[in-house]
């Protein structure tokens, strides 16, 4: 992996480890997600104004596995923050967690989008 790549909100080479070259397979794979994605921080935005902490951590449990799934190591990394917090009950301290999940979910879709 060069410098540039480990910037890269998606490690390329690791998900084409994990579909064992198969490009069709990998772009069929981050087109899912990221419409998944979505579809998940809108449903986890609700449930943060609805002050609820299990579908707070439902959400986050889901879009950790979603995200690990197309190698996207920082989506990871937040949402297991996300989950553990919610899991605690600390909704307020949930929103900073998921408004940085929608900026590195932005940064991930531009990036797709730009390939």
């Amino acid at each position: 992996m060069t410098d540039a790549d480990a910037n890269h909100p998606i490690d390329l080479a690791e998900l084409d480890t994990a579909t064992e070259g198969d490009h069709e397979l990998r772009e069929e794979l981050i087109g899912e997600y990221l419409l998944d994605c979505e579809s998940r921080l809108a449903t986890l935005r609700t449930a943060l104004s609805e002050d609820n902490p299990v579908s707070i951590r439902n959400e986050a449990h889901a879009i950790k596995g979603g995200s690990g799934a197309v190698a996207a190591g920082g989506m990871v990394a937040i949402a297991q923050e996300l989950e553990g917090m919610a899991e605690s009950g600390d909704v307020a301290g949930c929103e900073g967690l998921v408004a940085r999940l929608g900026e590195e979910f932005a940064r991930v879709k531009e990036f797709c989008e730009a390939r």
